[in-house]
């Protein structure tokens, strides 16, 4: 199987302070952007902001890349956030809108949610108890 794929490193430098028997701290690198396979309602790539706590579901698939638009999109009013995935490169286009909703840690619910569904598509007819009792 596919493991989930971290795009656009947002890194800190290392700091060095003192001398050099000082311990050093090491880089901290944090992935912004995540791509977690078959998670969407039907069994789509969802691609999450994890600095920012959006998701976007795969919109079109171009000659260079994939279009990637945000999840937010009521009736009234849908969110017009665009992002472009071409390679490893990564490019947001537009602005959410201030209705748009964030969520904290949603890269690890939609893990949890995907393993979920595929646990119970796995066993169905069984107990909810029964299908996540293993998992949790």
């Amino acid at each position: 199987t596919k493991s989930d794929l971290s795009l656009g490193e947002e890194t800190l430098a290392p700091v060095t302070e003192g001398s050099s028997q000082q311990h050093k701290r090491q880089r901290a690198t944090h992935m912004r952007w995540k791509l977690v396979f078959k998670a969407g309602k039907k069994l789509s790539n969802i691609l999450v902001d994890c600095k920012h706590g959006y998701k976007f579901g795969v919109w079109k698939v171009l000659s260079n890349g994939i279009l990637y638009r945000c999840n937010h999109r009521p009736q009234q009013n849908p969110c017009k956030c665009t992002v472009l995935q071409s390679g490893n490169a990564i490019i947001q286009r537009g602005v959410h809108i201030t209705s748009c909703p964030k969520q904290e840690n949603i890269y690890e619910s939609l893990v949890i949610y995907r393993d979920t569904k595929r646990e119970g598509m796995k066993n169905k007819g069984k107990s909810a108890k029964a299908i996540t009792d293993p998992i949790t």
